[in-house]
């Protein structure tokens, strides 16, 4: 499904071949097509949008490094092109639907190459990628408020689409040296459920390090004779992991983990325990309480998030309403979509189907043709938007 999305994406423009290593990309200085939007309406936000995209993807780039696979090296470079012309086309004034639905189909294919497979990403990496997802969901946001005036009118919000969205920053990042504090995506209760959703995944990425490292070091004090539940724990987190590796909900694994911590910390009490290892079993139980905690609220934001999806499909629907070009693949998204509900429910990986939402939205615009519909990119818009939203948050 991954590959076949790649192919979609890529049918405006030659597929980059794949190259060892990670390319440089351009400088911190945004290309020139981007200096030319001084003269375009909402242009200060739009300019600052793509600045500190742009410095993002760098600085991702950085924090790679040799590490970067083909794949990962290739949509770096895929990306900076979608960019590249997604300016253009807004300068010409032509239809934008599909250059940002590529730009947000290529960088969920970023996120899902380094999130997922056989290693885990650092945290610093992590970080980056959240800064780059975070930034580019606000142009998201932004492109749809400024949409009438950029493209002729043909925009046309679906209502949830306005504000400049200031409040929301990625204040949570602090290696974040690219000016995206204070900043929201779009001003959206749907893109303020993606930050929250999205920091709320790394936190929680952060928690279940820490509670590695609290099993460790509890290991290593309790010596040669552990009780057996600080096996069970240790698989726990094994589990965990390669959930996380393999895009699954944790919410079971965590549920599991806080009832063998609970025995463990039972188990330990038992002993007579020295004043450190009881130290160290208080840090442990809060760890994992924080785990729980964060996971609920992870859960409770993709929800949040998939509604939106819904509510912004619905939209759609009824501003294509009567358009015999739109009927069939309307009703392929619609397909779409109730599927990725029905994953994210289950607790199984929703990778692939938001890459078929995002597939099944191309072919939307494509055969709706050019012009587009009256009010309808900017529904197409914020409901690439929303999807991506929801795909680039669903790392846990």
């Amino acid at each position: 499904m991954l590959d076949l999305l790649r192919t979609v994406s890529n049918t405006r423009r030659e597929r980059i071949g794949a190259r060892p290593g990670v390319e440089a990309l351009e400088d911190r200085t945004v290309p020139s097509s981007f200096a030319s939007m001084l003269h375009l309406p909402g242009q200060g936000e739009l300019r600052a949008d793509m600045v500190r995209v742009n410095a993002n993807l760098q600085s991702l780039t950085r924090a790679l490094g040799s590490s970067a696979s083909t794949t990962v090296s290739g949509d770096l470079t895929k990306i900076q092109t979608d960019l590249n012309t997604l300016s253009q086309d807004i300068l010409k004034g032509n239809p934008i639907a599909t250059d940002v639905t590529n730009l947000l189909a290529d960088q969920t294919l970023l996120s899902q190459a380094l999130t997922t497979g056989t290693s885990a990403p650092t945290q610093n990496v992590l970080s980056h990628l959240a800064n780059l997802d975070k930034s580019l969901v606000k142009l998201s946001g932004d492109l749809t408020q400024f949409t009438p005036a950029l493209a002729g009118g043909q925009g046309g919000g679906n209502g949830h689409g306005h504000g400049h969205g200031h409040g929301h920053g990625d204040n949570d990042q602090g290696d974040n040296d690219n000016g995206d504090h204070g900043h929201g995506a779009g001003g959206t209760a749907s893109s303020a459920a993606f930050i929250r959703t999205l920091t709320t995944a790394l936190d929680t990425n952060a928690d279940v390090s820490d509670v590695n490292s609290d099993v460790q070091s509890l290991s290593t004090a309790l010596g040669s004779n552990p009780p057996a539940s600080l096996a069970t724990v240790q698989k726990d987190l094994t589990t965990i992991a390669k959930d996380i590796t393999a895009g699954t909900s944790i919410t079971k694994d965590v549920s599991t983990l806080v009832t063998d911590e609970g025995t463990l910390a039972s188990d330990i009490g038992k002993t007579n325990p020295t004043g450190n290892v009881n130290h160290l079993v208080k840090d442990l139980t809060s760890d994992v309480n924080d785990i729980s905690s964060d996971v609920t609220q992870y859960v409770n934001g993709l929800n949040a998030q998939l509604t939106s999806v819904k509510s912004d499909l619905t939209n759609l629907t009824n501003v294509l309403s009567g358009n015999t070009n739109a009927a069939a693949d309307l009703k392929a998204l619609d397909a779409a979509v109730t599927m990725l509900a029905d994953d994210l429910t289950a607790g199984t990986a929703i990778t692939s189907d938001v890459t078929t939402v995002l597939k099944d939205e191309l072919t939307l615009i494509k055969d709706l043709g050019t012009p587009l519909p009256t009010g309808s990119q900017g529904s197409l818009l914020t409901l690439a938007r929303d999807v991506a939203g929801l795909g680039l948050s669903a790392i846990l």
